[in-house]
């Protein structure tokens, strides 16, 4: 048995959206018939109080419809089971993905901190020795060409924004892992706004 991709179980499951939705399109079409018959129904007597066949309705066509309505009812009942496990294992999947990405996240570490002087700006913005730098301004490891290395990048950021007061600041900064950086215990994270003094 092969695992199915989260793309692969979001189509299966718009298959069986599909297909609820021409079994409900069905069903209000002979519903309708129901209704131009004199708005029958599915539980109204099809005889009259002699007992005899109504003669204000197409009894043939009454009956007709309502056990078409009834199978495409039962249909229903098991495509919404369907939809139920699809949309269970489509959510299981992404779940699935977005912790295998979030766990690739460490792969991503570009720097850590050897050691932050006290009252600078680093210090300021919470960081503190051995933290592990996963991005810096514009510059992250998964977004760097190839062949570059995102350290270098870091300086001209830096001369960019010299004399920019961050009142906010866009930063990640990975806390509490262990020494060979197979896990992540917490992801400290602040989007903010910078102001130029």
């Amino acid at each position: 048995m092969t695992i199915q991709t989260s793309n692969e179980l979001a189509t299966e499951a718009r298959k069986i959206l599909a297909e609820k939705d021409e079994i409900e399109s069905k069903i209000a079409e002979l519903s309708g018939i129901l209704i131009e018959q004199g708005n029958v129904g599915l539980n109204s007597p099809l005889i009259d109080s002699e007992g005899f066949p109504r003669a204000d309705i197409d009894v043939y066509t009454v009956r007709l419809a309502r056990n078409q309505i009834i199978r495409l009812q039962t249909d229903l009942k098991e495509i919404m089971k369907k939809m139920e496990i699809a949309l269970y294992d489509l959510h299981s999947a992404k779940k699935k993905e977005n912790e295998n990405s979030s766990a690739s996240t460490t792969n991503a570490v570009f720097a850590r901190v050897n050691k932050v002087l006290h009252d600078s700006p680093a210090s300021d913005a919470g960081l503190q020795s051995d933290d592990l730098i996963i991005r810096f301004g514009d510059v992250d490891m998964l977004k760097c060409r190839p062949g570059v290395d995102p350290l270098s990048e870091v300086p001209s950021i830096v001369l960019i924004n010299e004399n920019v007061r961050f009142v906010d600041c866009d930063c990640f900064i990975l806390k509490n892992y262990d020494q060979k950086f197979s896990y992540l215990e917490t992801l400290d994270c602040c989007n903010q706004k910078r102001k130029r003094k």
